[in-house]
């Protein structure tokens, strides 16, 4: 009895360091949750730690940049536009970062990041980051847009 007691705590142990493992594997390459953002008028840029390929070592295969101005989740990722020109991934660990480009100025936008490895396994969903671009009235800047709907009213009697 006590040798079966014995193998059954083996057996629980060994299933509880395949977890851990499988666990830390599908972690390894996530993108670091540790967001931030610039923001202009018509851009966006996000940065993020690299994750490794296996386990916290080597060099993701690819990343794909997404974004919307709908809260992203697995569930509509798809349908969430592709930003153009992702960089290629760095060794783990390194700072990383890409702009979306081409947005309306004070529009909110959800950008995620997805990371594939050389076997062409994805990633889970990074953490979203929303921001709101700039509206901007700068004269010299090329981007700047200004307001087109206006309402006109006169105060009766003047």
């Amino acid at each position: 009895m006590r040798e079966a007691n014995n193998i059954t705590a083996q057996q629980t142990r060994l299933s509880v360091a395949v977890l851990a493992i499988l666990l830390l594997a599908l972690l390894a390459i996530n993108p670091s949750s540790s967001f931030a953002t610039d923001v202009t008028a018509t851009t966006i840029t996000v940065y993020w730690t690299a994750p490794g390929d296996d386990g916290n070592v080597g060099t993701a295969d690819l990343y794909e940049i997404r974004y919307s101005t709908s809260p992203i989740s697995e569930a509509n990722w798809s349908s969430a536009a592709v930003s153009a020109n992702p960089p290629s991934p760095s060794i783990a660990g390194s700072a990383e970062q890409h702009t979306v480009v081409g947005l309306s100025p004070g529009v909110t936008y959800y950008v995620a990041v997805k990371a594939r490895d050389e076997s062409g396994n994805w990633s889970q969903l990074s953490n979203v980051v929303s921001a709101t671009t700039d509206i901007s009235l700068d004269a010299d800047d090329d981007n700047a847009t200004l307001p087109t709907d206006f309402d006109l009213a006169q105060n009766y009697p003047n």
